[in-house]
């Protein structure tokens, strides 16, 4: 016979799920007590990299097993050890197409890793392997449409700088991949529209391909149902702002950029009145073959 109270026998089951969440919170904070070296070497620049990406599934998006997984990451790297790149035979990727493309992208990332881009171009060889790992992850969950695309420009980005080798014959560089003309995306805190350390590190990625040329660019700013309407266009507005200003402090001309405000009228998860939703608050960032009205 079963003598403990219903109450107590609920609290009973949740405590190995309350005590895994407080197991991995403490992991990640375990994670960022540790001063990382901010030496220009590869590893150092691998583990200031994965923190970055486990705090933001940690405090961001909530999902503390990945948090928990890059944690390991950023720690290991931090010590000097060898971490490799995610492995996607490894993991469930949805379509044959969408697997082939990250077999084919693993490939050349271990290629460029292995024919020394880890001491030629350590920055741009770690951010290839962070924005790889994250394109993997985001491509197994299959439905962050925009989070895949910022992992997967970020990858395409960087490794194009890791592959180069200065003197080096023609055959000998692998072609680019087609690099992708966006969205780009970057993500608020609740109710704020200052850009966070992810933010702007997006925004980077922009100025480095965007810096010198003649593309417009449309910002467009949402905003989660937590407030009302008329407040959220207004906040969705500011973040747009926000990135422009951002865009124009590092070398863009400001009339090729346009804004945007949408509020809450475009999330990215349906939700309910009043939920605050990370996903949707955040700023698109669409780049155009032409100005508009050229």
């Amino acid at each position: 016979m079963n003598i403990l109270p219903r109450a107590a026998r609920l609290a009973f089951v949740a405590l190995p799920a309350l005590a895994l969440l407080a197991c991995s919170d403490m992991h990640v904070e375990q994670m960022n007590k540790v001063a990382f070296s901010p030496a220009n070497d590869f590893n150092s620049n691998l583990a200031r990299d994965y923190k970055d990406l486990s705090n933001y599934e940690a405090y961001q998006m909530y999902d503390w097993s990945d948090a928990v997984h890059y944690a390991d990451k950023a720690m290991a790297a931090g010590t000097g050890k060898v971490v490799s790149p995610e492995d996607p035979t490894k993991r469930n990727i949805t379509g044959d197409d969408k697997k082939a493309e990250l077999v084919s992208a693993h490939q050349r990332l271990v290629a460029a890793l292995n024919n020394g881009a880890t001491t030629r171009a350590p920055q741009a060889a770690a951010g290839a392997q962070a924005n790889y790992d994250c394109w993997v992850e985001q491509q197994e969950e299959g439905w962050q449409f925009e989070h895949i695309a910022a992992c997967k420009n970020g990858f395409l980005r960087a490794i194009q700088v890791a592959e180069y080798m200065p003197g080096a014959p023609a055959a000998q560089v692998q072609p680019a991949m087609p690099a992708q003309p966006g969205p780009f995306v970057v993500f608020f805190d609740w109710d704020k529209s200052e850009l966070t350390v992810d933010a702007r590190r997006v925004l980077d990625q922009v100025v480095a391909r965007e810096r010198g040329g003649n593309e417009g660019i449309h910002l467009i700013g949402n905003a989660d149902r937590s407030g009302t309407d008329t407040y959220n266009m207004k906040l969705s507005q500011r973040r747009a702002d926000s990135a422009k200003t951002y865009l124009v402090g590092h070398g863009i001309a400001p009339n090729r950029i346009t804004t945007e405000a949408r509020g809450e009228r475009d999330p990215l998860v349906n939700t309910a009145d009043g939920v605050r939703e990370p996903q949707n608050r955040r700023v698109a960032i669409n780049l155009m073959t032409r100005l508009p009205g050229a």
